[in-house]
């Protein structure tokens, strides 16, 4: 039997997805341009940002391929896709909400450091390693961290002055912050560290 072609229009689903089951990739690409789009309309949808919901589109079908051999029990694909595409978002939200609360958890040890620990490293040195960790953020992420960790402003305020939901905001922030993070642990001492997590860090 030949396989399924990217032009292939005439191919029922049932024999795509029994296709797929049998481990035929030219197949799963026709499902995967099929449905995408429901796919990461799903993912914006509990995330609103551009690259999580592109991860999850990644991922949903990553575990279609895996789950393949399955495929031929499943009786409305498209409502099964959608399941896949919402719990791996949901997935995602709740590690971005973890990780958030771990960096909480964190910010408490600074009360164990007293402000000598932290002279080994200038405030303008610091000030320079901020703004090159900043410089690695997407612009949007920089916009909200500047608004939020700089400026002090609220989720809220900065929601309505980007126009963008609360929950999008929340996002862009964790993401910037664990970047950010990430490049300050690698060149930083830990005790000048919980100094600018102390001042800059703490979502």
């Amino acid at each position: 039997m030949a396989k399924a072609t990217s032009d292939d229009s005439s191919i029922t689903e049932k024999e795509l997805l029994h296709r797929v089951a049998a481990g035929d990739q030219s197949a799963f690409s026709i499902l995967f341009h099929k449905y995408k789009q429901m796919v990461y309309q799903v993912a914006w949808t509990y995330t609103e940002d551009k690259e999580l919901a592109e991860d999850i589109l990644q991922d949903t079908f990553s575990v279609v391929w895996k789950k393949r051999e399955t495929l031929t029990d499943v009786q409305d694909f498209s409502a099964w896709l959608y399941v896949v595409a919402r719990n791996r978002s949901l997935q995602v939200l709740k590690k971005i909400a973890a990780e958030r609360k771990n960096l909480d958890k964190r910010a408490n040890l600074q009360r164990y450091w007293e402000p000598d620990h932290t002279q080994q490293v200038s405030e303008k040195q610091m000030e320079a390693l901020l703004k090159d960790a900043m410089s690695l953020l997407s612009p949007q992420q920089r916009k909200v961290f500047e608004l939020r960790r700089i400026e002090g402003r609220t989720l809220d305020e900065i929601a309505e002055e980007l126009s963008i939901s609360r929950n999008t905001v929340s996002v862009h922030l964790t993401i910037a912050l664990r970047t950010v993070r990430a490049f300050l642990l690698a060149n930083l001492e830990f005790s000048a560290f919980l100094l600018l997590l102390t001042r800059f860090l703490k979502k």
